[in-house]
């Protein structure tokens, strides 16, 4: 609508008319290029908002994420070391197992050889009771033999294989070698 002066000259009202509606729609448009504008300033108000808040979170996200790995780490290194301990605790265990079987095989053998300690000390005792009887008994059937023959006993070896006593001169044995030879029966 592009009016020659001599149409609106002509029709007055008419183009008076269209250009109160044009000046409304003008108006009703700069209104509306307003509320846009004010919009569009409330929407970059909540854009800054909203991208401040996105750099906070990315920032804590990045915090976080390095908190994690550094969690993570520390996990992996506590790990490592219950590992290592459990390692070091296992060898301990099987250590104390083999003393312990040692032990208890030294305790088996101890306790055996006080047995054949017993043993020897019981054979010992009766060697001694029996060469005490002999000794008696051959010094009284001297005794009652020759009175003289008995200094001879007591200067005498017994020979435990014959029951005869060897007079020390004689003797070519020492009585300490002897002594745990088998007695006769």
């Amino acid at each position: 609508m592009n009016p020659s002066p001599l149409k609106v000259f002509l029709h007055p009202r008419r183009y008076s008319r269209e250009l109160n509606e044009l000046l409304e729609a003008c108006d009703n448009h700069a209104a509306d290029l307003q509320q846009a504008c004010a919009e569009r300033d409330h929407a970059l108000d909540d854009l800054e908002k909203s991208q401040s808040q996105y750099d906070d979170l990315k920032r804590q996200y990045a915090d976080l994420q390095h908190g994690f790995e550094g969690l993570k780490e520390e996990i992996a290194k506590k790990e490592n070391e219950h590992l290592q301990s459990i390692a070091t605790l296992k060898k301990q265990i099987e250590d104390l197992q083999a003393q312990l079987v040692h032990q208890e095989e030294m305790e088996r053998t101890l306790v055996e050889i006080d047995r054949q300690l017993d043993q020897v000390e019981e054979m010992k005792r009766s060697y001694e009771n029996r060469i005490t009887r002999l000794r008696a008994k051959i010094i009284s059937l001297k005794s009652q033999q020759q009175p003289e023959a008995s200094s001879d006993i007591a200067a005498g070896v017994i020979d435990m294989t014959t029951g005869r006593i060897i007079p020390k001169k004689d003797s070519r044995r020492n009585i300490d070698e002897d002594w745990l030879e088998s007695l006769p029966d």
